[in-house]
């Protein structure tokens, strides 16, 4: 299900890359997933999803149902996030430890990340899904979105994300290859380790995405 709402989140961020009218979407008597929505609370994102999912599938769409749902998932995670840093990541955006910056970055960064290996996270093929705990970035995967991800020549960046790589993961340190849900981890704490030009930072990512981003990924 992880997978699914940053799909749905990647859909709603693209479209507002490509400065598409959400606007334009047919009336319905579920929520529409948009950007407002998204800014306002990844919380209120993920319920909304869930009410959509159950207007599809059954006649049950009581807000009551997808809170419960909701809380359900938060507890799952919560016991989960010490083995698992999907769910620490997906955990600290329903609490809102991370918002709306951090979850354009890490979104963005999971698009590129399926670009380059022509996959997707979430996929109704199994075999063309991307599995982020099992599947591995080797070093010429990392190289080609570190030039996305920073820019060709920037190289302090490059050298210090490097670094965290190597400090953070054995596989990387030794083997130069990483899994994918461990590099998604250390990008998005490298991206906030930056806290003094945090906000700069990813806006040279956004301003960039009209260019670099946008021919990048679509």
């Amino acid at each position: 299900m992880i997978e699914e709402v940053y799909t749905k989140a990647y859909e709603v961020l693209k479209n507002d890359l490509k400065e598409q009218d959400t606007e334009k979407e047919e009336e319905s008597s579920q929520p529409i997933l948009t950007l407002e929505i998204l800014s306002d609370s990844f919380y209120q994102f993920v319920k909304s999803f869930l009410i959509q999912k159950l207007e599809a599938e059954s006649e049950d769409t009581d807000e009551s149902v997808a809170e419960i749902m909701l809380m359900s998932i938060v507890i799952s995670i919560d016991f989960l996030k010490n083995k698992n840093p999907d769910c620490e990541i997906f955990l600290r955006l329903l609490i809102n430890q991370y918002q709306l910056t951090e979850l354009k970055y890490f979104i963005f960064t999971r698009a590129m990340i399926e670009k380059e290996l022509n996959k997707s996270f979430y996929h109704l093929d199994i075999r063309e899904r991307i599995d982020a705990s099992g599947t591995v970035l080797n070093i010429y995967n990392i190289n080609s979105l570190m030039e996305t991800m920073f820019g060709i020549g920037n190289r302090k960046r490059v050298k210090n994300f490097l670094d965290k790589l190597t400090s953070l993961d054995e596989d990387f340190c030794y083997k130069k290859k990483i899994k994918i849900h461990k590099f998604l981890y250390i990008a998005l704490y490298d991206f906030c380790s930056y806290s003094d030009d945090f906000v700069k930072e990813f806006e040279n990512i956004e301003n960039a995405g009209k260019n670099r981003l946008f021919n990048e990924l679509y």
